[in-house]
């Protein structure tokens, strides 16, 4: 399972960890940004697919492995 060493501010962490066990799990923010992108609807510019959010959850993960 892979993680994602995120500083969150104090009061913010119940918010994305949705299971609370104090890390955001590759799987919790694909929850967080689906639902993000369900929310925003046919607003979206370029139009957003069902693996978007998986597509863009997957290159936070490369960008935070090289820090």
């Amino acid at each position: 399972m892979a993680y994602f060493p995120i500083i969150l501010p104090p009061a913010s962490p119940s918010l994305y960890d949705i299971n609370n066990d104090g890390y955001i799990t590759r799987e919790e923010l694909i929850d967080i940004v689906t639902s993000i992108y369900d929310l925003m609807g046919d607003q979206a510019t370029p139009s957003i697919d069902d693996n978007t959010a998986i597509h863009h959850v997957d290159k936070i993960f490369q960008v935070s492995k090289k820090t």
